[in-house]
Parts: structure tokens; sequence; C-alpha cells
């Protein structure tokens, strides 16, 4: 037997011994068996977290997992997946402890493309361990993946397609994990509020809180629609009632959210939102002011239209209200927030990939 036998036979085993001897003998530490799984990839699976240690001291790469590819004449699919993501999926905490340990990718998880022609059907559906985690309800691993620095509002801020932690929690109806979220800095949703009894700080920011929820719902079946109709324009299947029920519901929240918008205004000055998100920085609070800073203080403000009567970037306004009160950490952070890529640069992003659609042909 080969050193790669071996190795793979002492992951197999459970034999730290073994795996150390197999690596001394030449055996690549990121080596991948005939189903495309890496040693590291397997051992998160079985949850043998010295194995894991072994392994990255030896040089693996933490983030080097399955990975399969399929190509034919009109297609090539695509899927990857990570050691860290396979051990939040199992709930195995000593093995996502390891891998953190080790400098895994605390973002990068399962990802699954689809290209056929021109068209990438599924490039923003990549699911994250936190992700995993929660849906599944592995609330040791959930509190791991917080306490290393994972944003449970990643999905949000990145404007992803892919549904949040918080919204997957609350499906599974995992209150402990839930509440750890909001813990650390999950943007609070209502259903989610009032399943764990909790309340808002203020009417402002229930109705904040709304305004995200909804339009997060609405980024998600525009994503769909998109989807669909890039299938039906390359011919892989017709447009069916999904698809009219989907887009039928996606216009019923639009309209949703502009009346949201008008409540908003009419019972909240602009003055009162921006002390709410000054007021929660310099108090050091993660969560709703971040949140409102770091994504919604750029796509809400805009999405709201003239509901901020200031011509400078929501972002820079807030920065000069703080300098000029005196909010000392509360300007540190919009200086630091200033410099990152803001929720306007996204969207211009994606109005550019739109029109690349449209001179492809594309139904946008």
């Amino acid at each position: 037997m080969n050193p790669t036998d071996e190795l793979f036979q002492a992951v197999a085993n459970n034999d730290l011994v073994a795996l150390q001897t197999a690596l001394r003998q030449g055996a690549a530490p990121d080596s991948r068996n005939e189903k495309g799984c890496t040693p590291l990839y397997l051992a998160a699976e079985n949850n043998q977290a010295e194995l894991i240690t072994a392994l990255l001291q030896s040089g693996a790469d933490p983030n080097e997992g399955y990975a399969y590819s399929k190509e034919s004449e009109n297609s090539l699919r695509q899927e990857v997946s990570t050691p860290l993501y396979l051990a939040a999926e199992k709930g195995h905490q000593a093995a996502v402890k390891a891998l953190i340990a080790g400098g895994a990718d605390l973002n990068k998880g399962e990802e699954m493309d689809y290209f056929n022609g021109c068209a990438d059907l599924s490039p923003q559906f990549g699911k994250t361990p936190l992700l995993v985690a929660c849906e599944r309800g592995h609330e040791g691993v959930v509190i791991e993946l917080l306490k290393a620095g994972v944003d449970p509002n990643r999905a949000l801020k990145e404007n992803l397609a892919a549904p949040t932690p918080l919204a997957a929690a609350y499906r599974g109806r995992h209150n402990k994990v839930m509440a750890h979220l909001l813990d650390g800095g999950a943007l609070p949703v209502p259903a989610v509020m009032k399943a764990l009894g909790r309340a808002y700080p203020s009417p402002l920011a229930e109705h904040l809180a709304d305004f995200m929820e909804l339009q997060s719902e609405c980024k998600r079946e525009e994503s769909y629609l998109e989807e669909q109709r890039y299938e039906e324009l390359l011919g892989i299947r017709e447009l069916g009632d999904s698809y009219y029920h989907a887009k039928e519901s996606y216009e019923i929240g639009l309209e949703q959210l502009e009346a949201l918008c008008k409540t908003i205004k009419q019972s909240h000055p602009t003055d009162a939102v921006d002390m709410l998100v000054l007021t929660e920085l310099e108090e050091g609070k993660r969560g709703f002011g971040e949140v409102l800073l770091s994504y919604g203080g750029s796509d809400c403000y805009h999405r709201l239209g003239s509901f901020s009567r200031y011509e400078k970037t929501p972002e820079k306004n807030l920065l000069d209200q703080a300098q000029q009160r005196g909010f000392k950490i509360a300007a540190k952070r919009l200086a630091t927030a200033f410099k990152a890529q803001t929720a306007q640069q996204v969207l211009q992003q994606e109005e550019r990939r739109k029109q690349q659609g449209r001179e492809m042909g594309l139904p946008f």
C-alpha cells in the first residue's frame, strides 16, 4: 500500500499514529480519493479533531474538501464543499474548533454552479457554515462560529440571494440558536422577536426591521425570477405556475415596501434615524445600529428615496454628525465603514451584470 492509500486508511481507522507515519513517508496532505475528497474533509466528517490538527500542521489547506466537476458539450456542473462546512452541517463542534484554529475560511462552504452556454444559473446560492448550522439547529457550532467573528448579516450586506442564518433558524424553530444569533448582532426580524418574546428598543427600530425583512424577501424572489427567465431563454424549461406565483408575490412585496417607506417617512424624521444609529454605535452595541450602517444605512436610505434630506451619502452625513456631536467611537466606526464597499456599489455591480445580460438578449 502506497503512502497516500495509507493516509486515507488512517483517517478511516481514526489512527493518529498511522496518519503521521503516512505523512512522513511522503503522502500529500491535500491528496484526494476517487470521490474527490481530501483526508481533511473525511476527518471533518467523522469529527476527528486530533487528525484535523495533525493534517493542518502538515500543511493541509483548511479549505480544500470535496470537489466535483462534470462537463458535457454545452454545460458544466461544479460542486465544492469545505471541511468546515461539512463539520458545521454534521454538528461536529470539536472539528469546527480545530478547523477555525487552523485558519479555515469562515464563510466558505458549499457551492453548486451550473453553467449552460454563457449563463451561470446559480452563482449566489452557496451555503455558508453558519447558515447550514442554523438550518440544522447545531447550537454549539453556531456559538463557535459567532465567537470566531462570523457576520450573521453577511447575506444582507452583500446582497446575496441566500436566506439569512436567522431566517433559517426561525424556519427550523431553533429558539436557542435564534437567541445566540440576536446576541451576536443578527438583524432582528418581527417573527423572531415575537417567538423569543423580545421587544424592540423603539417603534422606529421595529419599522426598520420590518423594512429589512420585506426587502430581503423581495431580493430572493427577484433572484428566483431571474434564474427562471435564464432557463426559459436557454430552452431548459418553460415558465410554469411557480414562476407566475413568485412574480405575483414579488410585485405584492414591492407594493408593501413602498407603503412601508411612506409610513416610516411620515412617522419618523430623518434626525431620529440618524440618532438611533449614532447612539447605538457610540454605546458599542452590535446588531441593529451596525447593520443599519453597513447595509441598511446605505441601501435602506437609497430605497426610501427622499427620506434622507441630505445631498451627501448617508454614511458621510452620519460621520459629519458624529464628529459634530463628539461621538468619537461612532465616528471611528463610521470612518472604517466609509472605506468599505457600500451597498450602492453592490447595486451598481448588479446593474452592470444585468446590462451585460441585456446585451446578450436575456429578458431583463
